[in-house]
């Protein structure tokens, strides 16, 4: 029986995925960045009702993670989708290396207490996922550990 970690980890092939093949300047779904932001422009209204419709509902929640490499655009992502909102019904937490403090504590802890209250939207800088993928990365943590801290992020989500 595979674990959850054999499962959710690439194929180990060179040909597979070479990301020297995409040019870092790309716009995915868009021809340019003007394109971009006249779509958002275009969403703005939208977005502000709908946003404004959550919070005033005070059941819904949203949490958007964003997880990528230092100056992948995760800032950016930020602040042209969250400037288009009521800063009061929003929260952003950016999640770095965990501190020693942090470190002693159950890894979903310092996420945990950062998931918006009903009715709000929350913007994850980073996220528990940095939790499982750099110990994958580098081998810092036993396969029995990672199996166990899947397990709990699907129980958490």
């Amino acid at each position: 029986m595979s674990s959850i970690r054999d499962d959710l980890r690439s194929p180990v092939d060179a040909t597979a995925l070479n990301m020297a093949a995409f040019p870092t300047d790309s716009h995915p779904g868009v021809d340019s960045e003007d394109d971009a932001r006249d779509e958002m422009e275009g969403m703005r209204e939208q977005l502000f009702d709908l946003h404004e419709m959550m919070f005033a509902g005070e059941e819904q929640r949203v949490l958007l993670v964003l997880q990528g490499l230092d100056a992948s655009g995760k800032n950016g992502t930020i602040k042209h989708v969250v400037g288009l909102l009521n800063p009061a019904g929003v929260s952003v937490a950016s999640f770095t290396e965990p501190t020693g403090e942090e470190k002693q504590q159950h890894f979903l802890e310092r996420v945990g207490s950062r998931v918006p209250d009903p009715g709000s939207l929350g913007v994850f800088d980073r996220s528990h996922y940095e939790d499982l993928l750099v110990p994958l990365a580098t081998g810092s943590e036993t396969h029995d550990v990672l199996d166990r801290r899947f397990e709990e992020v699907i129980d958490f989500e």
